[in-house]
């Protein structure tokens, strides 16, 4: 049996919904000796798995921060560990030979070489990792940067797609090695990462999210405890209050870049602010920056030729065409992924789309025709710096395994240890699955002209634009013409500027629209 991913919002109310909800009227016992007694104990107690998720997770946060933060930096750059510390002194110890380098370099330039089959979407052949004058991070209003010292610059690297074909594909082994450290810190059932005792990586149902709020397990700095099923675990955790019975909301908070130093020498600066550094920062819910003009709150419904959340996801899965669907590049505003960046770039933190992903391959995987599988060249791209999914389950992880190269420490034919998108694509063969899944209805048929003209493909370079929605319109000086509306997450930010949206996911210094 499988993990499942649950409603975090349904888990909030299980008490509410429960005819059990006044815990004052009855004393159930709590056994977790063993793992039937464990099974039952959560079934007495409605809200226990919510306190179970939140505790595993600010766990993971505070005892596990190292490891937390380096997944995060395999995202948008910053996961450097004491470990890269030692591989970079024997790598200048050995005169920088090429065949010493720290595995995350490797990793960081086999990605950098790599290009995949389409002339006008390739990977990191125009993105820096830092600004002009080699600072790390940047932009970052929360984090001054600083210069990396020589054989430190590969740590600023992002291995992330955003906006590209294998976005998606990209962020499932990202939430796999995700749910693993959850695992790892799990109160329940400790360290167990397979099976329906497992915790799951439960999620926000945020496809049809309105812009004026979140909820108070996302936007409240402290989170109620609902049970006492995990009170010895409690009463361990610096963070628990015992009189209002609350700890510090893992869900509230993200963690900002590091500089080099501290990455190495795996330390915590203790001056970043609380008020910039939750997932509440975006000038549409906090209105401290100017930088980015979303209208508050966002349209629930399309407005002025750009869609809702709920309108972008519902059209992107009635898209059987694969790289239409799962990308800005080749669908606008009617990608999964354009959806995504509307929420995204206005709550920051880490977004994921596997249960919308995984929604779209249950039905177009078995009912579309050839589109609704990734081609080839796409299927070989290696998702760096992730490993294959049977190693995963061995333990061998994006950071202790080494990548496949050649003699001359170049990328090797085959891989052995290196994910491709063929590896992860089936989705019958993961160890979870979700309690609900997206709707799913007839095709758009995008590739097909309803005027029988051919679609034209236009890539338009704004490297000084920000995030957010941009429209490309036609004119012919007495009237204009609404093409197209996508929003993305780009932008070449200067580290003065306080914007608050994903400072990593800035970088990318492009805007396509199709």
């Amino acid at each position: 049996q499988k993990t499942i991913r649950k409603n975090l919002a349904l888990l909030d109310d299980e008490i509410i919904l429960s005819e059990n909800n006044d815990q004052t009227t009855f004393d159930p016992v709590v056994d977790l000796t063993t793992d039937e007694s464990k099974q039952l104990t959560m079934q007495r107690f409605p809200g226990s798995e919510m306190d179970r998720y939140m505790i595993a997770f600010l766990k993971l946060q505070t005892k596990g921060r190292v490891s937390y933060r380096r997944l995060l930096g395999m995202h948008g750059g910053g996961f450097g560990t004491y470990q890269d510390k030692k591989q970079i002194q024997t790598w200048l110890s050995n005169g920088r030979a090429k065949s010493s380098r720290p595995t995350m370099m490797v990793k960081a330039d086999l990605d950098k070489e790599q290009i995949i089959l389409e002339d006008w979407d390739t990977k990191h052949s125009s993105q820096n990792s830092c600004d002009d004058n080699g600072q790390w991070p940047s932009p970052q209003n929360n984090v001054q940067p600083e210069k990396p010292k020589p054989g430190e610059e590969y740590l600023a690297h992002i291995f992330c797609w955003h906006g590209q074909s294998p976005f998606l594909s990209w962020h499932r082994p990202f939430m796999v090695e995700f749910e693993r450290l959850l695992q790892d810190n799990d109160p329940l059932f400790p360290a167990l990462h397979h099976g329906q005792n497992a915790l799951g990586a439960h999620y926000y149902d945020w496809d049809g999210w309105d812009g004026m709020s979140l909820p108070p397990f996302i936007n409240y700095p402290r989170y109620t405890i609902k049970t006492k099923v995990f009170d010895k675990v409690l009463q361990q955790m610096d963070s628990f209050n015992e009189s209002d019975r609350t700890i510090t909301n893992p869900l509230y908070r993200w963690f900002a870049p590091m500089l080099p130093h501290h990455q190495l020498n795996e330390t915590f600066p203790s001056d970043i602010p609380e008020s910039t550094n939750c997932t509440t920062r975006e000038p549409a819910l906090s209105d401290r920056s100017g930088a980015l003009n979303f209208e508050f709150p966002f349209p629930k419904n399309n407005k002025d030729g750009i869609p809702s959340i709920e309108t972008s996801i519902r059209n992107a899965m009635m898209e059987s065409d694969f790289l239409a669907f799962s990308t800005t590049t080749h669908n606008g505003r009617n990608s999964i992924e354009n959806g995504h960046n509307l929420f995204h770039n206005r709550t920051g933190g880490s977004l994921g789309t596997e249960r919308q992903f995984i929604s779209w391959q249950r039905v177009w995987t078995k009912r579309g025709g050839k589109e609704s599988v990734p081609p080839r060249w796409l299927m070989q791209t290696r998702l760096y710096p992730w490993t294959k999914p049977d190693l995963v389950k061995r333990g061998s992880l994006s950071w202790n395994t080494e990548a496949d190269v050649n003699n001359e420490g170049n990328a090797a034919d085959k891989t052995i240890n290196d994910a491709t998108v063929q590896d992860w694509w089936n989705y019958e063969e993961l160890e979870y699955e979700y309690d609900e899944y997206v709707p799913v209805t007839k095709p758009l048929n995008s590739l097909k002209n309803p005027f029988g003209k051919s679609r034209v493909l236009m890539t338009v370079w704004t490297p000084v634009l920000s995030s957010g929605p941009f429209e490309l319109r036609l004119s012919n000086g007495d009237r204009e013409v609404l093409i197209d509306s996508v929003s993305l997450i780009i932008g070449n930010n200067t580290s003065s500027n306080i914007t608050t949206t994903c400072s990593q996911c800035q970088k990318r210094s492009h805007l396509t629209l199709v």
